[in-house]
């Protein structure tokens, strides 16, 4: 007799994925890479297969074609939807007329940007319903998910956080030597940001934390590597603050790992504007496994990844004041840096290891 979970068919439909970058790609890549039993299929956005954005109505037809024909041929059981929105709307729809079962993945911004908008409402709760599963990326997400739902169905709302894969992570000693000597850091303190250059990140009122704590620390550089909408509005910030001296922005990220190695802190004070909120933050589990210690916005599913005075210290982002206080904390005191960073790594490698998030999944569905 067959297994149950040996006859599932796994599809997963997706939006993001890699090459493409960003939180979302990074989630699912590993995902599938890890998955500990069989195969699951991948159909993403990469050739307009699932949303074509030239259409003036409807414009993820294409996802209905696309699964459609996947479900006659029998080639899918279980789908896993991606996308709350619009992925969530084809599976509801099509689970009235094919026999399979779908788990829906709640990443944050994605469920709070569409129960913002008054009129989406009674769907994604139709969605969420219908669902056989629904695994959030945070656990924020995942009480947001639970009060929306049908309370006997709160059980089928679970928590799965990103991960790391620190079997792939390679330091070069070399590359940090020159890094240090071109930039002139021997001395210096350096703070780290890598994300995405836009609001929401923190790292306007990063700025002007670096600007406060200057008058109490006077060795400090901040690194900042990424790009984005703000980059603009950041340089020019940075100009009006008289942080040229002090301030780096470096668009292109190849050498990320040995920034962040070099790093003495890692900073990114995301905060909630509107219904963006941040969903968890990969980039502190980066740090993480440099062995950093963070610096961090106390905002959605952050907590998750950072535990205040544990492997990093977590501020309110849109206070200077606190920015710069937990930056004069952590460059005046050598060994509160090693002791959160040395947390850090252990809590990366340990609680958010990607081969260990995979399993979960995989059983949670099985």
């Amino acid at each position: 007799m067959t297994d149950e979970k040996d006859s599932k068919k796994f599809l997963l439909l997706t939006l993001e994925y890699p090459p493409f970058k960003g939180g979302v790609a990074h989630y699912y890549g590993h995902m599938v890479r890890h998955w500990p039993e069989g195969e699951v299929m991948v159909i993403d956005n990469s050739q307009n297969k699932l949303v074509d954005d030239k259409r003036n109505f409807l414009k993820w037809w294409p996802a209905i074609k696309t699964l459609s024909a996947n479900l006659r041929a029998g080639e899918t059981s279980y789908v896993l939807v991606g996308h709350l929105l619009p992925l969530g709307t084809v599976a509801w729809l099509l689970s009235f007329v094919f026999k399979f079962k779908y788990c829906v993945f709640l990443h944050g911004y994605d469920l709070s940007l569409g129960w913002a908008q008054e009129r989406k409402r009674w769907l994604i709760k139709a969605i969420l319903n219908r669902a056989d599963k629904i695994i959030a990326a945070n656990s924020y997400t995942q009480k947001q998910a639970q009060e929306i739902i049908d309370y006997t169905a709160r059980h089928k709302v679970f928590l799965v956080n990103p991960g790391v894969e620190a079997e792939t992570i390679a330091y070069n000693e070399a590359e940090i030597e020159t890094l240090k000597k071109r930039h002139n850091l021997s001395q210096k303190t350096v703070l780290l940001t890598v994300t995405r250059l836009v609001e929401r990140k923190g790292v306007d009122m990063a700025l002007e934390g670096l600007k406060l704590a200057l008058r109490e620390v006077f060795d400090l550089f901040y690194v900042i590597i990424g790009y984005g909408q703000d980059e603009a509005r950041l340089r020019q910030k940075i100009a009006d603050l008289g942080l040229s001296q002090n301030v780096l922005i470096l668009t292109d990220d190849s050498d990320k790992l040995s920034w962040y190695k070099l790093a003495d802190i890692f900073i990114m004070t995301a905060r909630q504007i509107g219904a963006d909120v941040e969903g968890f933050g990969i980039v502190y589990l980066e740090a993480g496994l440099a062995g950093k210690p963070v610096i961090a916005g106390a905002c959605g599913g952050v907590a998750d990844a950072v535990a205040d005075n544990v492997n990093g210290l977590m501020v309110d982002g849109v206070k200077p004041e606190q920015i710069a206080e937990a930056i004069i904390k952590l460059a005046k005191y050598e060994k509160l840096r090693q002791r959160l960073g040395d947390e850090g790594r252990r809590r990366a490698l340990t609680m958010f290891n990607w081969r260990g998030q995979a399993k979960k999944i995989f059983e949670f569905l099985n």
